[in-house]
């Protein structure tokens, strides 16, 4: 029995151990969903540990989220100018 063999009972008691405190505290009607939510969770984290595909479909979703929190530091830049208390819309709409 090789290694990969041997963690599979290991990995199945760990994610029981993890899984099950939900699944006690849920009221009955709510288990259903958080079985299936559990049961996606596993399928997507499958799919991208262990396809080509789905861990450059990841990748380009991370590098999208990256650019796009890389542009919030010229927005805030915009904004909080201390030009900015001079434009009517700053000026006149309080947070």
């Amino acid at each position: 029995m090789g290694h990969i063999e041997a963690s599979k009972p290991n990995s199945l008691v760990g994610w029981n151990r993890i899984s099950h405190p939900f699944l006690v505290t849920q009221c009955t009607n709510a288990r259903p969903t958080v079985i299936v939510g559990l049961f996606l969770q596993q399928v997507i984290a499958l799919f991208v540990l262990k396809t080509g595909a789905g861990f450059s479909i990841f990748s380009w979703i991370a590098q999208l989220a990256a650019d796009f929190l890389g542009q919030a530091h010229a927005g805030a830049v915009f904004f909080f100018d201390e030009n900015a208390t001079q434009w009517f819309f700053v000026g006149v709409v309080r947070l």
